[in-house]
């Protein structure tokens, strides 16, 4: 088989939030919604399809560092081209050890985060992270390329809030 392509996804996250009377704590219901491209980065670019990511989320402000620790409880749903990216296999791939597999739209995984972020500025943030991901439920959990169904790592990454509303509302309730 191919290697696989990079695959973009870029969309809007929408939060509602829960415990805001709560003094330096957060819980936030979620739904981003991303379609999703893949790329070789030199002259290809194909539709795959959607991805929505429904999620909760937990945020403890810690005020004398201007941090916060999180945990989030994710569920990511594809669309039948983005399972099939990752899961499929084509009759001219399959062989004794890799037999062929259609994957469909449906739940891909479950996962847990467990984190800290540092806020640098007003725009930019740096996390890290542990995560948790489970296969086992996902619709296309019988593909022969998924080897582990339950998988663990790390993420470091930078939070970068392009856009703020001209009136705004404290993240978290102040001192």
């Amino acid at each position: 088989m191919d290697d696989l392509d990079a695959l973009l996804e870029l969309g809007p996250r929408f939060f509602y939030r829960f415990l805001t009377e709560v003094e330096h704590q957060q819980l936030n219901i979620g739904i981003s919604v991303r379609p999703a491209f893949s790329t070789n980065f030199s002259n290809r670019l194909k539709y795959e399809g959607y991805v929505f990511e429904p999620e909760l989320l937990y945020w403890n402000y810690i005020p004398l560092t201007e941090s916060f620790l999180f945990g989030a409880l994710n569920l990511t749903f594809g669309t039948a081209g983005v399972n099939r990216f990752f899961y499929s296999v084509d009759p001219q791939f399959a062989n004794a050890n890799r037999p062929e597999f259609t994957a469909n739209s449906g739940l891909t995984e479950i996962s847990l985060f467990l984190g800290a972020s540092q806020r640098i500025n007003q725009r930019f943030s740096l996390f890290l992270a542990f995560l948790y991901s489970n296969l086992s439920l996902s619709a296309n959990n019988e593909s022969p390329l998924i080897e582990q169904k339950h998988n663990y790592g790390g993420i470091f990454g930078i939070i970068w809030n392009a856009f703020e509303s001209k009136e705004t509302v404290p993240a978290l309730p102040s001192d």
